[in-house]
């Protein structure tokens, strides 16, 4: 028995395998294709906006990113999807609201829940890690001054040696 699946989950999978093949261009074709055919499916600009990101287009992952959290503002991978590009363009705040919100709608127990754990454990470690750097800042105008300091005390000894 053969089941038609349809033209937009044809190209939604061929976009995610050149996704997971690290064919970014032919991931971002496909999963173009995939979202003209169904515009009102949420996953679709979801993961196209990871496509887009991976392929140097920041700007249209953001507008992919927006477009999937309008048409479902609590599915799990635009949260997950949000939060991807929020981490990978150093946005720890929001990457760390966007994982919690997807968290909160996975199945307990699933993979999916798995997975946003993972994220969120990445999140908050980079977040924990920016704040020690952070609090070194108030430091650096006196470090800065550090390198005129040995030059002048290298110059000071080339005098001496002549």
């Amino acid at each position: 028995m053969h089941i038609d699946r349809g033209p937009e989950i044809d190209a939604f999978s061929e976009g995610l395998d050149a996704l997971r093949r690290e064919e970014f261009d032919l991931a971002v074709e496909r999963l173009e294709a995939a979202e003209a055919v169904d515009p009102a499916e949420a996953n679709l600009p979801a993961y196209l906006s990871s496509a887009y990101l991976a392929s140097g287009r920041p700007n249209e992952a953001r507008a992919a990113v927006d477009r999937a959290l309008a048409l479902d503002p609590d599915g799990f991978a635009p949260r997950l999807k949000a939060g991807e590009l929020a981490l990978r363009l150093g946005d720890m705040t929001r990457a760390e609201r966007e994982f919690l919100a997807a968290l909160r709608v996975a199945i307990p127990g699933s993979p999916e829940m798995t997975v946003a754990r993972r994220w969120l454990a990445i999140t908050r470690e980079r977040l924990r890690g920016s704040v020690t750097r952070r609090a070194l800042l108030p430091r650096l105008p006196r470090l800065a001054g550090l390198p005129r300091r040995i030059g002048r005390s290298r110059l000071t000894m080339e005098e001496e040696r002549s």
